[in-house]
Protein backbone atom coordinates (compact mmCIF):
# COMPACT_ATOMS: atom_id res chain seq x y z
CA UNK A 1 0.00 0.00 0.00
CA UNK A 2 3.08 2.23 0.74
CA UNK A 3 4.44 1.76 -2.75
CA UNK A 4 0.57 2.86 -4.63
CA UNK A 5 0.88 5.58 -2.14
CA UNK A 6 4.08 6.51 -3.45
CA UNK A 7 3.65 6.51 -6.58
CA UNK A 8 0.24 8.30 -6.76
CA UNK A 9 1.81 11.47 -5.08
CA UNK A 10 3.48 11.96 -8.44
CA UNK A 11 0.22 12.24 -10.02
CA UNK A 12 -1.20 15.77 -7.71
CA UNK A 13 -0.27 18.67 -9.22
CA UNK A 14 -0.46 21.16 -6.03
CA UNK A 15 -0.35 24.46 -8.16
CA UNK A 16 -3.51 23.03 -9.47
CA UNK A 17 -5.25 22.15 -5.89
CA UNK A 18 -4.28 25.78 -4.93
CA UNK A 19 -5.78 27.63 -7.56
CA UNK A 20 -8.85 25.49 -7.35
CA UNK A 21 -8.94 26.21 -3.42
CA UNK A 22 -8.69 29.42 -3.98
CA UNK A 23 -11.39 29.96 -6.66
CA UNK A 24 -13.53 28.10 -4.39
CA UNK A 25 -12.91 31.07 -1.53
CA UNK A 26 -13.20 33.76 -3.99
CA UNK A 27 -16.64 32.51 -5.49
CA UNK A 28 -18.41 29.55 -3.00
CA UNK A 29 -21.32 28.59 -5.94
CA UNK A 30 -18.36 26.91 -8.16
CA UNK A 31 -18.66 24.52 -5.25
CA UNK A 32 -22.45 24.18 -5.65
CA UNK A 33 -22.73 23.88 -9.43
CA UNK A 34 -23.10 20.01 -10.46
CA UNK A 35 -21.07 21.20 -13.66
CA UNK A 36 -17.60 20.71 -11.27
CA UNK A 37 -18.26 17.90 -9.22
CA UNK A 38 -15.21 17.83 -6.58
CA UNK A 39 -14.75 15.22 -3.35
CA UNK A 40 -12.36 15.23 -0.49
CA UNK A 41 -10.53 11.95 -2.63
CA UNK A 42 -9.39 15.01 -4.91
CA UNK A 43 -6.86 16.66 -2.65
CA UNK A 44 -5.01 13.86 -1.33
CA UNK A 45 -2.29 16.44 0.66
CA UNK A 46 -3.20 16.54 4.24
CA UNK A 47 -3.15 20.81 4.46
CA UNK A 48 -5.44 20.82 0.96
CA UNK A 49 -8.02 18.53 2.47
CA UNK A 50 -8.18 20.21 5.57
CA UNK A 51 -8.85 24.03 3.39
CA UNK A 52 -11.47 21.74 1.12
CA UNK A 53 -13.39 20.56 4.32
CA UNK A 54 -13.70 24.20 5.35
CA UNK A 55 -14.67 25.30 2.49
CA UNK A 56 -17.46 22.58 1.93
CA UNK A 57 -18.75 23.32 5.41
CA UNK A 58 -19.00 27.00 5.39
CA UNK A 59 -20.82 26.82 1.95
CA UNK A 60 -23.38 25.13 3.47
CA UNK A 61 -24.03 28.30 5.68
CA UNK A 62 -24.32 30.47 2.73
CA UNK A 63 -21.58 32.42 2.56
CA UNK A 64 -20.60 33.97 -1.07
CA UNK A 65 -16.93 34.49 -0.57
CA UNK A 66 -14.99 33.04 2.34
CA UNK A 67 -11.63 35.05 3.66
CA UNK A 68 -8.94 33.86 5.65
CA UNK A 69 -10.60 35.06 8.57
CA UNK A 70 -13.76 32.94 8.22
CA UNK A 71 -11.68 30.02 7.72
CA UNK A 72 -9.85 30.70 11.45
CA UNK A 73 -13.13 31.54 12.93
CA UNK A 74 -14.46 28.12 11.69
CA UNK A 75 -11.69 25.93 12.94
CA UNK A 76 -11.01 27.65 16.07
CA UNK A 77 -14.89 26.68 16.74
CA UNK A 78 -14.78 23.50 15.35
CA UNK A 79 -11.39 21.46 15.42
CA UNK A 80 -8.70 23.31 17.83
CA UNK A 81 -5.81 21.21 16.44
CA UNK A 82 -7.00 22.23 12.88
CA UNK A 83 -6.70 25.69 13.85
CA UNK A 84 -3.29 24.67 15.72
CA UNK A 85 -1.74 23.44 12.47
CA UNK A 86 -3.33 26.07 9.95
CA UNK A 87 -2.43 29.55 12.10
CA UNK A 88 -0.22 28.49 14.79
CA UNK A 89 2.05 27.35 12.19
CA UNK A 90 3.32 30.49 10.39
CA UNK A 91 4.93 28.74 7.33
CA UNK A 92 1.05 27.48 6.55
CA UNK A 93 -0.72 30.57 7.78
CA UNK A 94 1.21 32.25 4.97
CA UNK A 95 0.44 29.45 2.14
CA UNK A 96 -3.52 30.29 3.49
CA UNK A 97 -2.92 34.11 2.30
CA UNK A 98 -1.16 32.98 -0.61
CA UNK A 99 -3.82 30.11 -1.86
CA UNK A 100 -6.41 32.81 -1.75
CA UNK A 101 -4.86 36.09 -3.02
CA UNK A 102 -3.30 34.47 -5.66
CA UNK A 103 -6.61 32.59 -7.09
CA UNK A 104 -7.25 33.53 -11.10
CA UNK A 105 -11.00 32.33 -10.97
CA UNK A 106 -11.38 33.11 -14.66
CA UNK A 107 -9.06 30.10 -15.31
CA UNK A 108 -10.50 27.90 -12.90
CA UNK A 109 -12.14 25.65 -15.53
CA UNK A 110 -8.59 25.09 -16.61
CA UNK A 111 -7.46 24.23 -13.39
CA UNK A 112 -10.24 22.24 -12.25
CA UNK A 113 -9.84 19.79 -14.90
CA UNK A 114 -6.88 18.84 -14.68
CA UNK A 115 -7.19 18.35 -10.93
CA UNK A 116 -9.99 15.68 -11.57
CA UNK A 117 -8.17 14.16 -14.31
CA UNK A 118 -4.90 13.46 -12.30
CA UNK A 119 -7.65 12.20 -9.25
CA UNK A 120 -9.31 10.19 -12.01
CA UNK A 121 -5.45 8.71 -12.68
CA UNK A 122 -4.88 8.05 -9.03
CA UNK A 123 -8.18 5.99 -8.54
CA UNK A 124 -7.16 3.83 -11.27
CA UNK A 125 -4.04 3.04 -9.60
CA UNK A 126 -5.24 2.38 -6.79
CA UNK A 127 -7.72 0.06 -8.71
CA UNK A 128 -4.33 -1.77 -10.00
CA UNK A 129 -4.84 -0.09 -13.43
CA UNK A 130 -1.15 0.67 -15.40
CA UNK A 131 -2.23 4.63 -16.45
CA UNK A 132 1.27 5.08 -18.15
CA UNK A 133 -0.46 5.15 -21.17
CA UNK A 134 -1.77 7.68 -20.78
CA UNK A 135 0.64 9.82 -17.97
CA UNK A 136 3.96 8.03 -17.58
CA UNK A 137 5.20 9.93 -14.39
CA UNK A 138 8.25 7.70 -14.10
CA UNK A 139 9.37 8.78 -17.64
CA UNK A 140 12.73 10.53 -18.17
CA UNK A 141 12.62 11.01 -21.92
CA UNK A 142 11.91 14.31 -22.36
CA UNK A 143 10.48 13.91 -25.74
CA UNK A 144 7.92 11.12 -24.46
CA UNK A 145 7.33 13.51 -21.69
CA UNK A 146 5.99 16.49 -23.77
CA UNK A 147 3.89 14.26 -26.28
CA UNK A 148 2.42 12.90 -23.06
CA UNK A 149 2.01 16.19 -21.28
CA UNK A 150 0.39 17.60 -24.35
CA UNK A 151 -2.02 14.55 -25.26
CA UNK A 152 -2.84 14.55 -21.49
CA UNK A 153 -3.56 18.54 -21.74
CA UNK A 154 -6.44 18.25 -24.63
CA UNK A 155 -7.76 14.52 -23.58
CA UNK A 156 -11.00 15.54 -21.14
CA UNK A 157 -12.10 13.50 -18.12
CA UNK A 158 -14.68 11.66 -20.46
CA UNK A 159 -12.19 10.93 -22.96
CA UNK A 160 -9.66 8.86 -20.56
CA UNK A 161 -13.08 7.47 -19.11
CA UNK A 162 -13.68 6.15 -22.75
CA UNK A 163 -9.96 4.79 -22.98
CA UNK A 164 -9.51 2.75 -20.22
CA UNK A 165 -13.68 1.52 -20.39
CA UNK A 166 -12.85 0.51 -24.06
CA UNK A 167 -9.82 -1.76 -23.13
CA UNK A 168 -11.55 -3.73 -20.53
CA UNK A 169 -14.32 -3.95 -23.02
CA UNK A 170 -11.53 -5.40 -26.00
CA UNK A 171 -10.58 -8.18 -22.72
CA UNK A 172 -13.83 -8.95 -21.94
CA UNK A 173 -14.96 -9.85 -25.03
CA UNK A 174 -11.68 -12.08 -25.72
CA UNK A 175 -12.73 -13.87 -22.26
CA UNK A 176 -16.28 -14.00 -22.48
CA UNK A 177 -17.97 -17.08 -21.48
CA UNK A 178 -20.26 -18.17 -23.60
CA UNK A 179 -24.34 -18.87 -21.64
CA UNK A 180 -24.02 -22.40 -22.05
CA UNK A 181 -28.03 -22.09 -23.17
CA UNK A 182 -26.57 -21.10 -26.49
CA UNK A 183 -24.96 -24.71 -26.96
CA UNK A 184 -27.96 -27.66 -26.95
CA UNK A 185 -28.93 -30.63 -28.54
CA UNK A 186 -32.04 -30.41 -30.41
CA UNK A 187 -34.69 -32.26 -28.51
CA UNK A 188 -33.47 -31.33 -25.31
CA UNK A 189 -36.50 -30.26 -22.59
CA UNK A 190 -38.59 -30.18 -25.65
CA UNK A 191 -41.69 -31.92 -24.26
CA UNK A 192 -41.34 -29.14 -21.00
CA UNK A 193 -41.20 -26.20 -23.27
CA UNK A 194 -44.07 -27.15 -25.10
CA UNK A 195 -46.10 -27.82 -21.91
CA UNK A 196 -45.03 -24.40 -21.08
CA UNK A 197 -46.36 -23.03 -24.15
CA UNK A 198 -48.94 -24.73 -23.47
CA UNK A 199 -50.03 -23.30 -20.28
CA UNK A 200 -48.31 -19.53 -21.53
CA UNK A 201 -48.31 -18.84 -25.02
CA UNK A 202 -44.81 -16.68 -25.82
CA UNK A 203 -45.66 -12.82 -25.49
CA UNK A 204 -43.65 -10.15 -24.40
CA UNK A 205 -44.58 -6.88 -22.65
CA UNK A 206 -47.11 -4.93 -24.37
CA UNK A 207 -46.91 -1.96 -26.14
CA UNK A 208 -48.88 1.60 -27.24
CA UNK A 209 -50.51 -0.19 -30.10
CA UNK A 210 -52.79 -3.47 -29.95
CA UNK A 211 -51.78 -4.31 -33.59
CA UNK A 212 -48.38 -4.03 -32.94
CA UNK A 213 -48.89 -6.35 -30.05
CA UNK A 214 -50.13 -8.96 -32.68
CA UNK A 215 -47.53 -8.36 -35.45
CA UNK A 216 -44.70 -8.76 -33.11
CA UNK A 217 -46.02 -10.35 -30.17
CA UNK A 218 -45.29 -7.82 -28.05
CA UNK A 219 -42.05 -6.64 -26.89
CA UNK A 220 -40.10 -10.27 -26.54
CA UNK A 221 -37.47 -10.18 -23.97
CA UNK A 222 -34.07 -10.89 -25.83
CA UNK A 223 -35.72 -8.18 -29.45
CA UNK A 224 -34.11 -5.70 -30.75
CA UNK A 225 -37.33 -2.99 -31.93
CA UNK A 226 -35.33 -0.47 -34.78
CA UNK A 227 -37.76 2.69 -34.67
CA UNK A 228 -37.23 5.47 -37.47
CA UNK A 229 -39.60 8.31 -36.76
CA UNK A 230 -40.40 11.58 -38.43
CA UNK A 231 -39.43 15.05 -37.09
CA UNK A 232 -42.12 15.91 -34.83
CA UNK A 233 -43.34 12.45 -33.83
CA UNK A 234 -41.99 12.45 -30.73
CA UNK A 235 -38.80 9.79 -30.84
CA UNK A 236 -38.22 10.76 -27.54
CA UNK A 237 -41.40 10.73 -26.15
CA UNK A 238 -42.06 7.04 -27.23
CA UNK A 239 -38.92 6.20 -26.04
CA UNK A 240 -39.81 6.77 -22.68
CA UNK A 241 -43.69 5.82 -22.90
CA UNK A 242 -42.31 2.35 -24.16
CA UNK A 243 -40.53 2.16 -20.94
CA UNK A 244 -43.13 3.73 -18.46
CA UNK A 245 -45.63 1.29 -19.82
CA UNK A 246 -43.01 -1.35 -18.88
CA UNK A 247 -42.03 -0.30 -15.71
CA UNK A 248 -44.98 1.91 -14.30
CA UNK A 249 -46.27 -0.24 -11.46
CA UNK A 250 -50.11 1.76 -12.30
CA UNK A 251 -50.96 3.61 -15.44
CA UNK A 252 -54.21 5.74 -15.85
CA UNK A 253 -56.82 3.32 -17.78
CA UNK A 254 -59.12 6.02 -20.04
CA UNK A 255 -62.04 3.36 -20.14
CA UNK A 256 -61.80 3.04 -15.79
CA UNK A 257 -61.27 6.68 -15.74
CA UNK A 258 -58.88 5.39 -12.40
CA UNK A 259 -55.60 4.34 -11.80
CA UNK A 260 -54.93 0.17 -12.78
CA UNK A 261 -51.61 -2.31 -11.86
CA UNK A 262 -50.26 -2.34 -15.17
CA UNK A 263 -50.54 -5.32 -16.89
CA UNK A 264 -46.88 -5.64 -17.71
CA UNK A 265 -46.00 -5.77 -14.00
CA UNK A 266 -44.99 -3.88 -11.43
CA UNK A 267 -41.69 -4.85 -10.82
CA UNK A 268 -39.84 -4.24 -14.62
CA UNK A 269 -36.63 -2.11 -14.27
CA UNK A 270 -36.14 0.27 -17.27
CA UNK A 271 -33.08 2.11 -18.72
CA UNK A 272 -33.24 5.52 -21.18
CA UNK A 273 -29.96 6.32 -22.92
CA UNK A 274 -30.66 9.41 -24.38
CA UNK A 275 -28.00 11.87 -26.52
CA UNK A 276 -29.92 15.08 -26.14
CA UNK A 277 -31.78 14.68 -22.59
CA UNK A 278 -34.00 17.41 -22.16
CA UNK A 279 -33.84 19.48 -19.48
CA UNK A 280 -35.46 18.38 -16.25
CA UNK A 281 -38.15 20.68 -16.43
CA UNK A 282 -39.15 19.13 -19.62
CA UNK A 283 -38.51 15.65 -19.25
CA UNK A 284 -40.62 15.02 -15.59
CA UNK A 285 -43.89 17.11 -16.66
CA UNK A 286 -44.05 15.05 -20.16
CA UNK A 287 -43.88 11.37 -17.70
CA UNK A 288 -46.50 12.89 -15.80
CA UNK A 289 -48.79 12.55 -18.63
CA UNK A 290 -48.14 9.54 -19.86
CA UNK A 291 -48.94 8.22 -16.51
CA UNK A 292 -52.08 10.24 -15.76
CA UNK A 293 -53.49 10.72 -18.88
CA UNK A 294 -53.60 14.65 -18.58
CA UNK A 295 -52.70 16.47 -21.67
CA UNK A 296 -48.54 18.17 -21.04
CA UNK A 297 -49.87 21.12 -22.02
CA UNK A 298 -52.67 21.33 -18.87
CA UNK A 299 -49.72 20.90 -17.09
CA UNK A 300 -47.64 23.62 -18.34
CA UNK A 301 -50.15 26.03 -18.60
CA UNK A 302 -51.32 25.27 -15.12
CA UNK A 303 -55.10 25.16 -16.26
CA UNK A 304 -55.58 22.04 -14.24
CA UNK A 305 -59.10 20.82 -12.78
CA UNK A 306 -59.30 19.81 -9.64
CA UNK A 307 -59.33 15.93 -10.47
CA UNK A 308 -56.51 16.67 -12.90
CA UNK A 309 -54.44 18.25 -10.59
CA UNK A 310 -55.00 14.89 -8.11
CA UNK A 311 -54.08 12.63 -11.15
CA UNK A 312 -50.89 14.62 -11.31
CA UNK A 313 -50.36 14.43 -7.73
CA UNK A 314 -50.48 10.18 -7.58
CA UNK A 315 -48.62 10.32 -11.20
CA UNK A 316 -45.69 12.09 -8.97
CA UNK A 317 -46.66 9.66 -6.51
CA UNK A 318 -45.95 6.04 -8.43
CA UNK A 319 -42.89 7.28 -10.69
CA UNK A 320 -41.52 7.47 -7.16
CA UNK A 321 -41.89 4.00 -7.26
CA UNK A 322 -41.05 3.31 -10.81
CA UNK A 323 -37.87 2.07 -11.68
CA UNK A 324 -36.96 4.09 -14.88
CA UNK A 325 -33.25 5.57 -14.92
CA UNK A 326 -32.02 7.91 -17.04
CA UNK A 327 -28.11 8.50 -18.59
CA UNK A 328 -27.43 10.83 -20.88
CA UNK A 329 -24.23 11.07 -23.35
CA UNK A 330 -24.03 12.06 -26.61
CA UNK A 331 -20.57 10.91 -27.54
CA UNK A 332 -21.27 7.36 -26.82
CA UNK A 333 -19.47 4.12 -27.81
CA UNK A 334 -19.74 0.69 -27.36
CA UNK A 335 -17.90 0.26 -24.02
CA UNK A 336 -20.36 3.00 -22.66
CA UNK A 337 -23.24 0.88 -23.69
CA UNK A 338 -22.02 -2.24 -22.32
CA UNK A 339 -20.68 -0.88 -19.06
CA UNK A 340 -23.84 0.59 -18.51
CA UNK A 341 -26.03 -2.22 -19.39
CA UNK A 342 -23.90 -4.40 -17.39
CA UNK A 343 -23.97 -1.78 -14.32
CA UNK A 344 -27.88 -1.69 -14.54
CA UNK A 345 -28.44 -5.74 -15.54
CA UNK A 346 -26.03 -6.50 -12.24
CA UNK A 347 -27.52 -3.67 -9.54
CA UNK A 348 -31.11 -3.26 -10.89
CA UNK A 349 -32.18 -6.34 -12.67
CA UNK A 350 -32.44 -4.33 -16.10
CA UNK A 351 -35.46 -5.62 -18.41
CA UNK A 352 -35.80 -2.83 -21.01
CA UNK A 353 -33.38 -0.38 -22.78
CA UNK A 354 -33.99 2.62 -24.80
CA UNK A 355 -31.50 4.02 -26.93
CA UNK A 356 -32.16 7.75 -28.42
CA UNK A 357 -30.47 7.84 -30.71
CA UNK A 358 -28.48 5.22 -32.74
CA UNK A 359 -26.33 6.85 -34.79
CA UNK A 360 -22.64 7.51 -35.47
CA UNK A 361 -20.46 9.38 -32.81
CA UNK A 362 -16.95 10.58 -32.64
CA UNK A 363 -16.42 7.83 -30.22
CA UNK A 364 -18.00 4.91 -32.08
CA UNK A 365 -15.36 5.52 -35.05
CA UNK A 366 -12.40 5.83 -32.98
CA UNK A 367 -13.43 2.53 -30.75
CA UNK A 368 -14.04 0.86 -34.26
CA UNK A 369 -10.86 2.03 -35.60
CA UNK A 370 -8.89 0.59 -32.24
CA UNK A 371 -10.82 -2.95 -32.81
CA UNK A 372 -10.25 -2.97 -36.66
CA UNK A 373 -6.45 -1.79 -35.73
CA UNK A 374 -6.23 1.48 -37.85
CA UNK A 375 -8.42 -0.10 -40.72
CA UNK A 376 -10.50 2.74 -42.11
CA UNK A 377 -14.07 3.41 -40.23
CA UNK A 378 -16.85 3.01 -42.63
CA UNK A 379 -19.50 4.63 -41.72
CA UNK A 380 -22.08 1.87 -42.03
CA UNK A 381 -19.55 -0.86 -41.05
CA UNK A 382 -19.20 1.38 -37.45
CA UNK A 383 -23.21 1.25 -37.77
CA UNK A 384 -23.44 -2.57 -38.66
CA UNK A 385 -21.38 -3.36 -35.73
CA UNK A 386 -23.67 -0.82 -33.53
CA UNK A 387 -26.36 -3.09 -34.65
CA UNK A 388 -24.85 -6.29 -34.34
CA UNK A 389 -23.75 -5.16 -30.45
CA UNK A 390 -26.90 -3.83 -29.90
CA UNK A 391 -28.78 -7.72 -30.69
CA UNK A 392 -25.68 -8.79 -28.81
CA UNK A 393 -26.71 -6.62 -25.32
CA UNK A 394 -30.52 -8.32 -25.81
CA UNK A 395 -29.85 -11.61 -26.06
CA UNK A 396 -27.54 -11.85 -23.79
CA UNK A 397 -28.71 -10.15 -21.00
CA UNK A 398 -32.25 -11.06 -21.82
CA UNK A 399 -33.44 -7.09 -22.64
CA UNK A 400 -36.06 -5.80 -24.56
CA UNK A 401 -34.51 -3.01 -26.69
CA UNK A 402 -35.91 0.13 -28.44
CA UNK A 403 -33.71 2.07 -30.69
CA UNK A 404 -34.66 4.69 -32.12
CA UNK A 405 -33.18 6.89 -35.20
CA UNK A 406 -33.99 9.90 -37.17
CA UNK A 407 -35.52 9.92 -41.19
CA UNK A 408 -33.47 10.73 -44.67
CA UNK A 409 -34.51 13.88 -46.11
CA UNK A 410 -35.44 11.10 -49.06
CA UNK A 411 -37.80 9.68 -46.87
CA UNK A 412 -39.73 12.53 -46.26
CA UNK A 413 -39.63 13.64 -50.18
CA UNK A 414 -39.95 10.44 -51.90
CA UNK A 415 -42.39 8.83 -49.19
CA UNK A 416 -40.13 5.93 -48.64
CA UNK A 417 -41.11 3.78 -45.79
CA UNK A 418 -38.99 0.99 -45.31
CA UNK A 419 -34.78 0.66 -44.57
CA UNK A 420 -34.10 2.81 -46.64
CA UNK A 421 -36.02 6.16 -44.37
CA UNK A 422 -33.59 5.27 -41.65
CA UNK A 423 -30.62 7.94 -41.52
CA UNK A 424 -26.94 6.89 -41.24
CA UNK A 425 -26.67 3.80 -43.10
CA UNK A 426 -29.57 0.86 -44.38
CA UNK A 427 -26.99 -1.58 -41.76
CA UNK A 428 -28.63 -0.49 -38.78
CA UNK A 429 -31.44 -2.64 -39.29
CA UNK A 430 -29.52 -5.80 -40.60
CA UNK A 431 -29.77 -7.16 -37.06
CA UNK A 432 -32.75 -6.04 -35.75
CA UNK A 433 -35.55 -8.07 -35.11
CA UNK A 434 -38.27 -5.54 -35.62
CA UNK A 435 -38.10 -2.58 -38.05
CA UNK A 436 -40.37 0.35 -37.90
CA UNK A 437 -41.21 3.70 -39.43
CA UNK A 438 -43.53 6.06 -38.62
CA UNK A 439 -44.56 8.53 -40.36
CA UNK A 440 -47.57 11.36 -40.48
CA UNK A 441 -50.14 10.55 -43.37
CA UNK A 442 -49.50 12.55 -46.11
CA UNK A 443 -52.32 14.68 -48.25
CA UNK A 444 -51.73 11.30 -51.03
CA UNK A 445 -52.22 8.28 -48.56
CA UNK A 446 -54.98 10.08 -46.75
CA UNK A 447 -57.14 10.16 -50.24
CA UNK A 448 -56.24 6.26 -50.77
CA UNK A 449 -57.35 5.33 -47.14
CA UNK A 450 -60.56 7.60 -47.00
CA UNK A 451 -62.98 4.63 -47.39
CA UNK A 452 -61.45 3.60 -44.34
CA UNK A 453 -61.31 6.41 -42.00
CA UNK A 454 -65.36 6.66 -43.43
CA UNK A 455 -65.97 3.20 -41.68
CA UNK A 456 -63.99 4.46 -37.86
CA UNK A 457 -66.37 6.33 -36.40
CA UNK A 458 -65.30 7.77 -33.32
CA UNK A 459 -67.06 9.37 -30.88
CA UNK A 460 -67.82 12.59 -32.28
CA UNK A 461 -67.65 11.28 -35.76
CA UNK A 462 -64.69 10.02 -37.95
CA UNK A 463 -61.35 10.39 -36.01
CA UNK A 464 -58.61 10.58 -39.02
CA UNK A 465 -55.75 9.39 -38.56
CA UNK A 466 -52.11 11.20 -37.76
CA UNK A 467 -49.80 8.65 -37.63
CA UNK A 468 -48.92 5.77 -39.48
CA UNK A 469 -46.61 2.49 -37.97
CA UNK A 470 -44.77 1.08 -41.30
CA UNK A 471 -43.34 -2.56 -39.75
CA UNK A 472 -40.72 -3.45 -42.62
CA UNK A 473 -39.10 -6.05 -40.57
CA UNK A 474 -40.75 -8.80 -38.62
CA UNK A 475 -39.04 -11.87 -37.09
CA UNK A 476 -41.27 -12.94 -34.64
CA UNK A 477 -44.86 -12.32 -36.17
CA UNK A 478 -47.31 -14.69 -38.61
CA UNK A 479 -46.95 -11.96 -41.08
CA UNK A 480 -43.92 -11.01 -42.56
CA UNK A 481 -44.70 -8.46 -45.04
CA UNK A 482 -45.19 -4.78 -44.75
CA UNK A 483 -48.00 -3.90 -42.45
CA UNK A 484 -49.58 -0.67 -42.25
CA UNK A 485 -51.06 0.79 -38.68
CA UNK A 486 -53.12 3.59 -39.08
CA UNK A 487 -53.38 5.29 -35.62
CA UNK A 488 -54.18 8.15 -33.58
CA UNK A 489 -51.48 9.47 -31.60
CA UNK A 490 -51.84 12.12 -29.09
CA UNK A 491 -48.36 13.33 -28.38
CA UNK A 492 -49.45 15.38 -25.04
CA UNK A 493 -50.36 12.31 -23.36
CA UNK A 494 -48.82 9.58 -25.66
CA UNK A 495 -52.46 7.92 -25.73
CA UNK A 496 -52.89 5.66 -29.03
CA UNK A 497 -56.17 4.81 -30.66
CA UNK A 498 -55.72 2.09 -33.21
CA UNK A 499 -57.89 2.35 -36.51
CA UNK A 500 -57.12 0.06 -39.00
CA UNK A 501 -54.40 -1.79 -40.89
CA UNK A 502 -53.09 -1.87 -44.74
CA UNK A 503 -50.55 -3.48 -46.57
CA UNK A 504 -47.92 -1.70 -48.26
CA UNK A 505 -50.27 -0.89 -51.59
CA UNK A 506 -52.76 0.88 -49.11
CA UNK A 507 -55.65 -2.17 -49.85
CA UNK A 508 -57.22 -3.28 -46.08
CA UNK A 509 -55.66 -6.78 -44.43
CA UNK A 510 -57.25 -7.85 -41.20
CA UNK A 511 -55.67 -8.20 -38.41
CA UNK A 512 -56.72 -8.69 -34.12
CA UNK A 513 -56.25 -6.74 -31.56
CA UNK A 514 -54.39 -8.44 -29.00
CA UNK A 515 -54.29 -6.98 -25.46
CA UNK A 516 -51.50 -8.20 -23.01
CA UNK A 517 -51.70 -9.07 -19.64
CA UNK A 518 -48.83 -10.12 -17.66
CA UNK A 519 -49.96 -9.92 -14.03
CA UNK A 520 -51.47 -13.19 -14.13
CA UNK A 521 -48.02 -14.95 -14.60
CA UNK A 522 -46.33 -12.45 -12.30
CA UNK A 523 -49.35 -13.90 -9.91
Amino acid sequence: MKIVKKQTEKYYDKRASCQVLGSLMSNVFLIKDKKYALNIEDFPSGLHQLLFTCIYNLSLQGLAEIKVSDIEGYLNNNDPKAYILMFENEKNKEWLFQVYENANVSNYEYYYNKLRKLSLLRQYIHEGIDVSEILDMEEIDHIIIKQQQETFEKMSLGEIQQYYDRKNFNIKEKFLIKDSTKRRKAGDNAKELKEKIKESPCYGFGLESQYLNTLTRGALKGSFFLETRDSGKGKSRCAIERLLLICCPYLWDYNKNDFVPNPNGKDNVGLYIGTEMQLYEELEPMMWAFVSGVEEYKIKKNVLTKEEDKRIDRAIEILEETKLFLEDEANYDLAYIWNTVDRYKTKEGLDALAIDYLELTVALTAEYVQLTRGMTAREDQVLLNLSANTKNLATDYGLTIFGFTQTTDDARKEGVRDQRAVKGARSLPNKADVGIVVFAPTKKELELIQPLIQKGKGLNGTITPNTCYTVYKNRFGEITDEVKIWCYQNLGNMKTIDLFCTNRDYEPISIDKTIINLLEEDD
